[in-house]
């Protein structure tokens, strides 16, 4: 039985690659934005989708511009 890989959506990868070119860790993360380690780890893993205002604010601190995918 192999396993696949799932593809993350654009938005998750420009976050994962803003946290690293920033140096930044998920929990740090989390603390900038005032939610959860757990719950901010599961937005940025795309385990949680449409949790908007933790996603404007995760915009907002990494500053990405999400209106990217709305054009792709």
């Amino acid at each position: 039985m192999s396993k696949t890989k799932r593809q993350l959506p654009e938005w998750n990868r420009q976050v994962k690659k803003a946290l690293v070119d920033r140096n930044l860790k998920v929990k740090e993360l989390a603390e900038l934005v005032g939610y959860s380690n757990t719950y901010t780890s599961n937005v940025v893993n795309g385990t949680i989708v449409g949790a908007t205002k933790i996603e404007a604010k995760i915009n907002d601190v990494l500053e990405i511009n999400k209106a990217k995918e709305a054009l792709q």
